[in-house]
C-alpha cells in the first residue's frame, strides 16, 4: 500500500493504491504512522518525499472504509478519528522536511496530506476538494492542519461549499507552493537545495516556523532568539559560519 524507498538521504514515501485512487484504508493509515515516526528518528533521512501512483495523489477516505463506519457509534468514531489524527500530526511533527509531490487530484484527506507537509508543489492539471459536507460530515481531523495552511478565510469557503478548486487557485490560498510541468525536476531541484543545507538548522527551522506562528510578536521574539543562540554555538552552527568565512563548503555537503 505503501512504498518506501532510501537513497542518498532522501526518503521517498509513495501511496500505491492507483486502483482506488490512493484512497486512505486503515491499513494505510497504520502504514503511514508507523513509516513517519520511524523517518523522524533515521539519521540517514534528511528529506523526506510524499508522492503517490497513478491518475490521482489521494482521494480522501476509502469507500470499503466509509461503509464499515456508517452503524459505529459515537465512541467507536471518537477512536477512528483520534487514529487518523494521529497520522496527520505524526507526519506534521516529523523533523524532517517534507515536500508534497502531488501528480494528480486530491480530496477532502488528500488535501489534509498536502497541509501537514512544509511545501507542496503540483501539477497543473490537479484538482482539489474539501467535500466533507457534500455527504454531510465535516473535514474533522484535517481541519486544524488545512486552516493552518490556507487560513480563516479560504477554509470557510471550500469546508462551506465544497466547491472543487484548480492547482493555480491552490497556489493563490498556500495549500500548494508551486504549480509546474514538470514535477520531478522542480521536487529533485528542492531537495538538492534543501541538502546544501546544515540538516540540524533544517529541522530546527521547521520547528521555528511552528513555534512563532501563533504567537504574538514579542513572545515570538523571545522564542526565536533562543533559536538562534543555540544555533549559533552549535557544532553545526560553528562548521557553516567556518565555512563561510574561510570561504569553503561545510561538512555536511562534502
Amino acid at each position: 500500500m505503501i512504498k518506501l524507498d532510501i537513497n542518498n538521504q532522501v526518503a521517498s514515501v509513495t501511496l500505491n493504491r492507483p486502483e482506488v485512487h490512493n484512497a486512505l484504508s486503515p491499513e494505510m493509515i497504520a502504514e503511514l504512522t508507523k513509516i513517519f515516526l520511524d523517518l523522524d528518528k533515521d539519521k540517514n533521512v534528511r528529506v523526506v518525499v510524499l508522492a503517490a501512483e497513478g491518475k490521482s495523489f489521494c482521494a480522501g477516505a476509502d469507500l470499503n472504509y466509509m461503509k464499515s463506519m456508517v452503524n459505529a457509534s459515537y465512541e467507536e468514531n471518537l477512536k477512528d478519528a483520534e487514529v487518523l489524527g494521529q497520522m496527520f500530526k505524526t507526519i506534521y511533527d516529523c523533523s524532517k522536511p517534507i515536500i508534497a509531490k502531488v501528480q494528480g487530484s486530491a480530496f477532502g484527506g488528500g488535501v489534509g496530506l498536502i497541509s501537514v507537509c512544509d511545501i507542496a508543489i503540483s501539477k497543473d492539471e490537479a484538482l482539489f476538494a474539501l467535500s466533507e459536507v457534500r455527504i454531510g460530515l465535516v473535514p474533522g481531523v484535517i481541519s486544524p492542519f488545512v486552516v493552518k495552511k490556507v487560513g480563516f478565510s479560504n477554509s470557510s469557503r471550500y469546508f462551506l461549499t465544497s466547491e472543487r478548486f484548480d492547482s493555480n487557485k491552490a497556489k493563490e490560498i498556500g495549500l500548494v507552493n508551486e504549480v509546474v510541468k514538470d514535477l520531478d525536476m522542480k521536487v529533485n531541484e528542492l531537495v538538492s537545495t534543501i541538502l546544501e543545507n546544515g540538516p540540524e538548522a533544517v529541522s530546527a527551522c521547521k520547528k521555528l516556523v511552528r513555534d512563532v506562528v501563533d504567537r504574538e510578536i514579542n513572545d515570538a521574539l523571545d522564542v526565536s532568539k533562543e533559536y538562534i543562540s543555540k544555533c549559533r554555538i552549535s557544532k553545526e552552527g560553528q562548521e557553516g559560519m567556518k565555512a563561510f568565512l574561510e570561504k569553503r563548503k561545510p561538512k555536511w555537503t562534502l
